[in-house]
């Protein structure tokens, strides 16, 4: 500053570090100097309300409240602090940010010169306002960057994202009359609309979702990822529709969004219980009949309807005509229908069209089962082929040649019968005599001592309960002497395969163990041997030989049989009744013509078959029928000997 007179000095200088200030000492009248440097550096610290550097007469000033620090004091309080770190603070001594504001209603107001705009910390609120004297007034805050609005807080509260549009038309907004919940995102990431609280990525509390012209709902990532839309579990059915000209309004009708064309819509429907439905909906031109229908439904039950809006089974189609066309892409391929197992292995297939014409073939696995050839035969191939099959039905074979009826009935060679039967076998009218035969043949011409077919009558897992088998004689002479038997069989409770029961031999003789076996005290002219057979009791003098008149003496032996009651073990007699008669052995010791013996012992073999064995005679029941001649012979000596007896009786009286 050179040397220069104070008086000397303009309205501003610049000072520098080493230019000094005079200063005298009026007591020794000495002048001294000190440099502007010294001056400062020597001050010292002070406190708030004392400060280093002060005005005269007041307590604002400059103070250092630490090392390295500096302050700045009004009216003995510290305001504004430096610390060592160049972190300013405003109300706190000990400043963390660079510029850090401490108060009960911290303020930073940046207000233009032409404007009332204002940034405010109040609390834990900041506000941002372009009207500081009414904060919320109508004016709004306005977000710019570069010369350009990006964001908008009206002065209704909407809050506008611009993006590429602009105030009156902006990307996104938030309008500020928004009911509660209108849009909530969770710490999680989770979105809710009308919800705040959502368990999904992203959840619709209420309301519709409406894709407006052209839009859609897709995953970005085509590997993954799904869209799921369900309704509440509240007892009501909801349906979730997705249209072309084609919708279902809040009304819960369908309607056309354009009347001039027809349109289409996908519904699902998701019930309170069981599973839902979905629908492929069709709605005509109104100017080719407005008419709607149901083109594909997949049912709750998951059947499927072609044409029908309540399948009955997993497939239904329905039409004026329906039909199911397979095409191949070629006449050298055919056409399949495979069955197969839960993990896609083919079992059987139907077969058909294509290279195989008109023919249809059915397989189990690789081998061919069944097959209908072009001209109406049809072949079960069993063992055989194609060539010589199982069982074969000719396509041209006569009317009615074989019939199942709607009672379930078989009929062969005739369409009908009004008689309860479950198979009936007519003739053929074309045949000379007309008769109507069915043969079960064996596979040889000699049957030995075996079946030569017989009847089995099975329940619906074909175990046997009963059979009739015709059986061949040893001496079978294929051509010239045929010897059958019929046997009958049946299968006992508790049994789980027939045993015979019945048979009719080749000479005629009827034979049945059961008969003899289920007994009863009831009398009957039929007499049924140890053996089996059935023979009818007879009285005729052409069944007898040597007939005389009976010794008096065997009808007077009876007068020894004791009478007995007694309750009989017969299992076709009531265990509670009573019955009168004589025991068989005590009537055999006196007249052993007057029992029924056993002499022959019937039993089962291992294949159910009876095996007669020769055995004792054995008494097994009283001829009551043989006692009426002994009576009657006892009756007619006591009326010789009451009429002698009357007669003396009366010439005693006479006399």
């Amino acid at each position: 500053m050179a040397n220069i007179k104070i008086t000397d000095l303009t309205a501003y200088t610049d000072p520098l570090n080493t230019d000094v200030l005079p200063i005298v000492d009026v007591t020794s009248d000495t002048t001294k100097k000190v440099s502007i440097a010294d001056l400062l550096k020597n001050a010292s610290a002070g406190t708030a309300a004392a400060p280093g550097i002060a005005f005269d007469g007041d307590n604002t000033g400059i103070y250092s409240p630490g090392a390295d620090q500096l302050a700045i004091s009004t009216g003995g309080t510290g305001r504004l602090f430096v610390n060592a770190s160049g972190n300013v603070g405003v109300g706190t001594a000990s400043p963390s940010e660079l510029l850090h504001l401490n108060a009960t209603e911290p303020k930073a107001r940046f207000q233009s010169s032409t404007s009332s705009a204002l940034i405010s910390l109040i609390g834990d609120d900041l506000y941002l306002s372009n009207d500081y004297t009414s904060l919320g007034a109508s004016p709004s805050i306005q977000f710019w960057n570069a010369g350009t609005e990006k964001a908008r807080i009206t002065s209704t509260g909407t809050l506008m994202h611009l993006g590429a549009g602009n105030s009156t038309t902006p990307a996104v907004q938030f309008n500020g009359s928004a009911p509660a919940n209108s849009m909530v995102m969770l710490s999680d990431g989770k979105v809710g609309l009308g919800t705040s609280s959502p368990s999904e990525k992203l959840e619709l509390g209420s309301g519709n979702i409406k894709l407006a012209n052209v839009g859609r709902i897709f995953s970005v990532d085509g590997t993954r990822g799904s869209i799921q839309i369900s309704a509440p579990n509240d007892g009501t059915s909801r349906r979730v529709t997705y249209g072309n000209n084609y919708y279902l309004d809040s009304d819960s009708t369908y309607k056309q969004g354009s009347a001039a064309i027809g349109g289409c819509a996908l519904e699902l429907t998701a019930p309170n219980a069981g599973y839902g439905t979905l629908k492929f909906i069709q709605k005509q031109d109104p100017d080719s009949g407005g008419a709607t229908r149901d083109a594909l439904v997949i049912y709750e039950n998951g059947n499927v309807g072609i044409g029908s809006s309540s399948p009955q089974s997993e497939l239904t189609v329905r039409g004026s005509t329906p039909q199911i066309t397979l095409e191949p892409t070629a006449d050298t391929q055919n056409c399949r229908i495979q069955f197969a197992l839960t993990d896609g292995t083919v079992q059987s297939q139907i077969t058909g069209g294509g290279s195989q014409g008109s023919e249809i073939r059915f397989s189990q696995g690789p081998t061919e089962r069944l097959r209908i050839t072009s001209t109406g035969t049809l072949m079960h191939l069993g063992a055989g082929n194609s060539t010589t099959p199982a069982v074969q039905f000719n396509g041209s074979a006569p009317v009615n040649s074989l019939i199942i009826d709607s009672s379930g009935r078989l009929l062969v060679g005739t369409s009908s019968t009004t008689k309860t039967l479950r198979q009936v076998i007519q003739g053929n009218s074309a045949d000379s005599t007309g008769n109507a035969v069915l043969a079960l043949a064996i596979g040889r011409t000699n049957p030995e001592t075996g079946a030569l077919g017989q009847l089995q009558f099975t329940n619906s897992s074909h175990n046997i309960g009963a059979r009739i088998i015709a059986e061949g004689a040893a001496n079978w002479v294929d051509g010239s002497s045929h010897p059958t038997s019929l046997v009958f069989s049946t299968t006992a409770d508790g049994a789980s395969s027939p045993t015979q029961r019945m048979r009719i031999s080749a000479n005629g003789r009827f034979n049945c163990q059961g008969i003899y076996s289920f007994t009863t005290a009831s009398a009957a002219n039929v007499f049924v041997a140890s053996d089996g057979n059935v023979v009818r009791s007879t009285s005729s003098s052409k069944y007898k030989t040597q007939v005389e008149a009976a010794d008096y003496h065997y009808s007077e032996a009876l007068l020894g049989c004791e009478p007995v009651w007694y309750r009989s073990t017969c299992a076709g007699d009531n265990p509670e009744w009573g019955w009168w008669g004589f025991i068989a052995e005590d009537v055999a010791k006196i007249d052993p013509r007057l029992v029924h013996w056993k002499t022959v012992q019937v039993t089962d073999d291992e294949n159910g078959a009876a095996v007669q064995s020769p055995c004792d005679p054995e008494p097994e029941g009283v001829a009551y029928d043989r006692f009426v001649p002994h009576l009657l012979n006892l009756i007619k000596r006591q009326k010789e000997q009451i009429e002698t007896m009357e007669a003396r009786l009366s010439a005693l009286e006479a006399s």
